[in-house]
């Protein structure tokens, strides 16, 4: 038996991709919605413009409708995963910069709990590389807007 194979044990390779696809398609609506949630109570409370809402937004909605539709019409995708890595990248790029908690940087790993279920490595890796860079910018983003010589200052 080949190691690919050994995975499949359980259901047809088939049948069990969209299983996971389902479950991944989701875990990214309920990240989305938790995203939305939050943006529109910090809109609420006057943390954020309404152009800065709106904009994420739309975005978060762009990106999960296309991650449906995808879903919809092939649900035994493998690249559904890589399109959804282009929706997460772009919302979790402005929250870290909008938002200096450092909670939404974790927040942002809870859709790469699909993972575990998609026996993929090469998936796994690229997708982790690419959020450690992206959270690594913003960080570094992040120091270089605070005044100068001010220590400190910045919640990592």
């Amino acid at each position: 038996m080949k190691i690919k194979e050994k995975y499949y044990r359980f259901a047809e390779k088939g049948q069990q991709i969209q299983r996971v696809n389902r479950f991944f398609v989701t875990e990214y609506l309920i990240f989305y919605a938790f995203i939305l949630f939050m943006l529109w109570a910090s809109r609420a409370k006057g943390v954020r413009s309404l152009g800065f809402a709106a904009f994420v937004s739309v975005i978060a909605v762009v990106s999960g409708g296309a991650l449906l539709i995808g879903w919809k019409r092939r649900p035994e995708s493998e690249r559904l995963r890589y399109l959804a890595l282009i929706g997460l990248y772009l919302v979790s790029f402005f929250m870290t910069f909008a938002y200096t908690e450092s909670f939404i940087r974790f927040l942002g790993l809870a859709p790469f709990i699909g993972c575990i279920l998609f026996f993929d490595p090469k998936y796994s890796r690229i997708g982790g590389i690419g959020y450690l860079v992206l959270n690594a910018l913003t960080v570094f983003g992040q120091i270089r807007q605070q005044p100068e010589g001010v220590a400190g200052t910045t919640n990592l």
